[in-house]
């Protein structure tokens, strides 16, 4: 009796058979079968073993020769961003402030119904010299009427027209709000609501999981963005399964300190909880720039906040100085004993702030070069989509690989895509994803129903 209790626990919930499974562990590279169990992979092999896990309310995905993949990490495609930028106007942080406010002009022109104008992404550093006052004179010129908002690219630095700062004074004092912070300017005046944020939401899940992607990560994402999208991902999930894995950061363009840090990671931590391991919050995103005084103790410290709490730590730095003292921090906390925690740094072009092999040695990586489109073939480019990604999120152990115990999220393709040309794996189309063993996403089943749908109507 209790041999049969324990064999009818052993049952998988879903079998994917008959595929040509290609799982990235060199111990056992490829199989034909892979089981599924509580979200995760419980056995990988061939056919005939993996049947083994075969009970009676085990379900049974036939691949019919398909090629299956661990489930690809986005780490470089601004899904979020991109989705949101249509309802902004994003100007370049090389654009001087005349350009900034021509392209303005355009748009409030070839948008004149819009409640408000939120134009975002320019250097603050343009707006140094030019006070509230006289911005605001500069851009009632363009609208009287309606309020423009300008965010820099780093949400540091605002600006607005006479009618904007008007409405904001009022809404404070009827509020009794006796600070103006940039989070309070962003939530009145923020250029989507809920409903919009959800169709959002659901246009990136539809746009990742056609590109295969079955994890989300949201680097470099305005945390004002973020936040919409996760209240939209929240919405979702009371009506159905979310499509990928979401994994959000901080973005922190200043250096604060006495935990602040810490206990904001962990605070939006908590907001995720009732999605469960789907999504979260993996990431402090140091944004280092000129604009903002940082120093060797003070960004050591709120790195190590970070990091003490369990979250990972990615600086992006503007210039070679910025670099070089971005990485004395991480190489000491390396030194500390600090193992575990991902420790990355994002440079430009022209920076280059590591010498010799010393980022190897130290277990510091960069965090560039992350996208398959620098890939050189497309083994380099599935091992960085999978792999290196894992490893860059800080969680190989449940990810970038197929063996039992970790997540059984997969991606498939109906031809193998390691004999693709790079040009046609950097425009991928899945035939199927897979998420926590749950099929999430299955191209010919969706063909089929949009058929559906057309003869019916």
């Amino acid at each position: 009796m209790a041999f049969g209790f324990l064999k009818k626990n052993n049952f998988a919930d879903t079998i994917f058979f008959n595929g040509k499974i290609f799982t990235q562990d060199p111990e056992f590279p490829e199989a034909s079968a892979v089981s599924c169990k509580n979200g995760l992979i419980q056995a990988v092999g061939d056919n005939e073993y993996v049947k083994e896990f075969e009970g009676p309310d085990t379900e049974l995905i036939d691949l019919e020769g398909k090629c299956m993949y661990p489930g690809f990490i986005s780490m470089k495609v601004p899904f979020v961003y991109q989705a949101f930028k249509d309802l902004c106007l994003k100007v370049d942080v090389e654009d001087d402030l005349d350009y900034v406010l021509r392209q303005t002009e355009d748009y409030v022109s070839e948008n004149p119904n819009l409640d408000t104008y939120f134009v975002f992404g320019f250097d603050g550093q343009i707006v140094d010299d030019v006070d509230m006052g006289t911005m605001a004179k500069r851009l009632d010129e363009i609208s009287e009427d309606v309020p423009i908002i300008l965010l820099d690219d780093l949400g540091m630095v605002f600006r607005m027209n006479t009618v904007a700062a008007n409405i904001l004074n009022e809404t404070a004092e009827e509020e009794c709000v006796e600070i103006i912070t940039l989070s309070y300017v962003i939530n009145i005046f923020l250029p989507f609501d809920y409903d919009e944020s959800q169709d959002i939401a659901k246009g990136i899940m539809e746009k990742a999981k056609d590109m295969g992607f079955t994890s989300v990560v949201t680097l470099g994402t305005p945390g004002y963005m973020d936040e919409a999208f996760l209240n939209a991902l929240l919405q979702i999930h009371t009506q159905e399964d979310l499509s990928q894995r979401f994994f959000f950061s901080q973005c922190q363009p200043y250096q604060i300190g006495n935990g602040a840090v810490g206990y904001s990671l962990v605070d939006k931590q908590t907001s995720c909880v009732e999605l469960g391991d789907e999504v979260g919050y993996q990431y402090l995103n140091v944004r280092m720039n000129p604009l903002a005084a940082w120093d060797y103790d003070g960004l050591y410290e709120m790195c190590k906040d970070a990091i003490d709490r369990g979250f990972n730590v990615i600086i992006d730095c503007a210039n070679q100085e910025l670099a070089d003292l971005a990485f004395d921090v991480l190489y000491h906390l390396r030194d500390a004993g600090f193992t575990k925690p991902v420790l990355a740094l994002g440079l430009p072009e022209d920076v280059t702030a590591l010498e010799d092999d010393s980022i190897l040695r130290t277990g510091i990586f960069e965090a560039e070069n992350q996208s398959f489109v620098k890939a050189s073939s497309p083994k380099e480019a599935l091992d960085q989509l999978t792999v290196q990604a894992s490893r860059l999120l800080g969680m190989e152990d449940v990810l970038g690989t197929i063996e039992p115990d970790k997540y059984a999220d997969f991606t498939v393709f109906d031809e193998n895509i390691l004999e693709f040309s790079m040009g046609k794996f950097s425009q991928p189309h899945a035939a199927m994803t897979v998420v926590a063993g749950q099929i999430r996403y299955d191209a010919q089943f969706e063909a089929d129903n949009e058929m559906l749908s057309m003869i019916q109507f």
